[in-house]
């Protein structure tokens, strides 16, 4: 994140546009617990193709009545609620429909009251993992777009909510069958939202620029995004009759194509920033490994491979999207792509102080009302809450570097480093041991790949006096190079790229530095360090750049300092040897 990046507060409509999102999403999931605990009445067979009979369940009501796999249903025939009935299973209670059936060339009615069935081991495992998965997905999308509103959250929210709602579709089960084709539109809204959210994450995350080929496909995805949300419309449509089946093939294929071209263009169109690479390999690995899984599961039931359904491979797949939300949040609180630890940490320390708080006054009128009633007690507890009050500044101070300590423990082990060496900067006797302290401090209190220091030489260019990594250094910077420039202006650590670093052409060295850190007295640059990524792939958060300035601002003072024992001793080694000279000529 740049300096200037800020975070903006969701405005009211925003806040309910996530209310609405997340509450449908739990909504689907609500409604499939609703159908295993009031199971749905159902008929126990299942068609293929929307009239062939693949399968009839042992002592179902289809069973019961004759009906044999091989036999063909002419759904053609019956009208949309009782079509609906039969493909849908939307019988909240048990109904009686006649169906027509053909078997070699005959045709015969034959009567069917749909009865009610507990659900199988199997429908709750498939439910609970369904529930875990929609959790990771909309705690992740909600959570990141109140703490960080940006494209690439508000995308995710979108990808993380109709997600849930396509792959469930819980709520066909429990709703009235006048209901079913307006239910049927919502999916396809979802199964649009879904497939652009993921188009939108997958090219604008984290907030980075757009290759090539990004650009050139992206407005094709975009297309059959919008394609496949009318196809998925249609297919679930009360209308549709026995074109049902061939328009979900249809649907399937080209979802399967559409996912297919996200996948490579995820592993084609990668930054060209290592990085940013190494910030977002995570969300990388978990993109493929999920929509690779959507994609494998949806081929193989679309090849109806034998024994496939609630299979452990079935199973294995259909949790494989959940890795996409686990990924996004480890990319943030680790690697922190998106910078939200300050939101969080202060969400903590708010939450448990006002937990605290609470606990703390309702104990103390539990206890005043025991012993005092009236006036008293009144006063007393006026007086308690105006010493709370004033004391929250310096409780709140406390309990913040408590939850920094316990959350984040490696972040404040590194800060408390640092600013030991700091207040130790200053004491250096001679300028190669602040170089050292400058470049060995840092690499190793952030784990960082290089570190490298130059400084002006007799106010012309910039030397290389000390390093760790980077070996395509350049020994020499020119002041005229628009770091030089951007840094004397800003007097800021600056994040690196094209436009301001030109000094070394290597663009695709992994050690090359990301953070420009100005060493600067009285608004006079003399000289700037140079940081690279970190091993494990974070970005810089604004503390750790503020500790790396103060660095700079020590390291300033301990140069000019040195500099001026230098002139000092100078001045005073010749004034020895003038008066040296004086004395040997009179």
């Amino acid at each position: 994140m740049s300096r200037s990046a800020e975070r903006r507060p969701l405005r009211a409509p925003q806040l309910l546009l996530v209310a609405l999102l997340a509450c449908w999403a739990l909504a689907d999931v609500g409604a499939g617990f609703v159908a295993l605990f009031g199971p749905i009445s159902s008929f126990g067979l299942a068609l293929r193709d929307g009239s062939l009979i693949v399968s009839v369940a042992p002592g179902s009501p289809a069973a019961e009545a004759g009906l044999r796999p091989g036999e063909r249903v002419l759904i053609d025939r019956l009208d949309p609620a009782t079509r609906a009935r039969l493909i849908y299973g939307a019988n909240r209670t048990p109904v009686t429909v006649d169906l027509p059936i053909e078997q070699d060339g005959k045709v015969r009615l034959v009567r069917v009251t749909s009865a009610s069935a507990p659900p199988s081991p199997q429908a709750w495992s498939e439910e609970i993992a369904a529930t875990l998965v929609t959790l990771a997905f909309v705690g992740v999308g909600v959570g990141l777009v109140l703490l960080r509103p940006t494209r690439a959250t508000w995308s995710f929210l979108f990808l993380a909510t109709g997600y849930p709602i396509v792959q469930l579709g819980s709520l066909r089960a429990i709703l009235p069958v006048s209901l079913l084709d307006a239910d049927a539109a919502a999916l396809g809204i979802a199964m649009t939202m879904t497939l652009c959210g993921t188009v939108a994450f997958i090219t604008g995350f984290p907030d980075q620029a757009r290759g090539a080929r990004t650009r050139r496909y992206a407005p094709l995805l975009y297309a059959s995004a919008v394609g496949l949300g009318v196809l998925f419309f249609v297919t679930y449509a009360t209308f549709t009759g026995s074109a049902r089946y061939a328009i979900f093939r249809l649907y399937e294929a080209g979802l399967i194509a559409t996912l297919a071209g996200l996948v490579a263009l995820i592993l084609g169109d990668r930054p060209r920033d290592p990085g940013d690479r190494a910030r977002g390999r995570w969300v990388l690995a978990g993109s493929v490994v999920a929509i690779g899984g959507v994609a494998l599961g949806i081929a193989l039931r679309l090849a109806q491979i034998p024994g496939f359904r609630g299979s452990a491979l079935d199973v294995v797949l259909g949790l494989a999207p959940g890795l996409l939300p686990v990924s996004v949040a480890y990319a943030v609180l680790k690697q922190r792509v998106i910078d939200v630890r300050f939101a969080i940490n202060r969400a903590l320390v708010f939450g448990a102080f006002t937990s605290v708080l609470v606990v703390v006054f309702s104990f103390a009128e539990f206890v005043l009302g025991k012993i005092e009633e009236g006036r008293v007690a009144q006063d007393l507890e006026l007086i308690a809450a105006i010493v709370v009050g004033f004391s929250f500044n310096l409780a709140h101070k406390r309990i913040e570097g408590s939850f920094e300590r316990v959350f984040f423990r490696s972040q404040h082990e590194a800060a408390a480093r640092l600013r030991r060496v700091s207040l130790a900067i200053p004491h250096a006797e001679d300028a190669g041991t602040v170089d050292r302290l400058l470049t060995r401090e840092p690499a190793e209190a952030f784990d960082l790949v290089s570190a490298t220091i130059y400084r002006r030489e007799n106010e012309g260019d910039f030397r290389r006096v000390a390093g760790i990594g980077w070996r395509f250094a350049p020994e020499q910077v020119s002041a005229a190079t628009p770091l030089v420039a951007f840094l004397s202006s800003e007097l800021w650590a600056l994040e690196l790229d094209g436009r301001v670093w030109n000094a070394a052409g290597r663009l695709d060295d992994a050690e090359r530095p990301i953070l420009a850190v100005p060493i600067a007295m009285r608004n006079v640059l003399i000289g700037f360090a140079c940081y690279g990524p970190q091993r494990s792939g974070e970005a810089f958060d604004p503390a750790e750049r503020q500790l790396l300035y103060e660095l700079a601002g020590a390291a300033a003072g301990a140069y000019v300092h040195l500099a001026a024992d230098a002139l000092r001793r100078e001045v005073a080694s010749l004034r020895a040897t003038l008066a040296s000279r004086r004395a040997l000529s009179s």
